[in-house]
């Protein structure tokens, strides 16, 4: 379920209070939309009433993965590699790996993969253009894609170049993880 409003709504005849709205799921990717005080809801609310059911349903998962992200992030085995050969054998069942590169000066890459990751973070020379790419951390986890997908959520805001962000907050972050003290 999920709830949401809306202060008003816009008729051509007239402004009125729309109230509160519940969104109910009846499975199978059918919903049930419902106004709270039990009122009838008129045509002339439909599509902004979906409209604003689209935009809490997707603020609400989107809240949600976030959320999820930090749990991940605690149960992850993470790796910081001192030199190249840390990350053999790394990421079986799946890893986000965060990488730097000269030809991006002060951004981090936050990218997944199934496959070794040392091959993976080499491609990037071929993939984006990438110098020397470097490993700085690995997070191994079952839940690879949710929690890449929930970082890069978590760090829009510093996104400079499809996955790649900026350096600082992205580091700052992963540096939680480390349980060598190093930073």
């Amino acid at each position: 379920m999920c709830a949401f409003s809306l202060d008003s709504i816009t008729s051509q005849d007239s402004r009125q209070d729309a109230g509160t709205y519940r969104l109910n799921t009846l499975g199978n990717d059918k919903w049930l939309l419902v106004r709270t005080d039990g009122r009838a809801i008129g045509a002339d609310e439909r599509d902004l009433i979906i409209a604003a059911a689209q935009n809490a349903v997707r603020f609400s998962l989107n809240e949600a993965l976030e959320q999820n992200t930090d749990t991940i992030a605690k149960t992850a085995l993470w790796h910081f590699p001192t030199k190249r050969t840390d990350l053999f054998g790394v990421g079986d069942g799946g890893c986000v790996y965060f990488a730097t590169d000269k030809a991006y000066p002060g951004l981090v890459k936050i990218g997944l993969t199934t496959k070794n990751v040392i091959r993976r973070i080499s491609g990037l020379r071929f993939s984006h253009d990438c110098i020397a790419p470097q490993a700085v951390a690995c997070a191994v986890t079952p839940a690879y894609q949710q929690f890449e997908a929930g970082l890069h959520l978590k760090f829009q805001g510093f996104r400079r170049l499809g996955e790649w962000f900026e350096l600082e907050p992205v580091m700052a972050y992963i540096n939680q993880f480390r349980v060598d003290g190093a930073a």
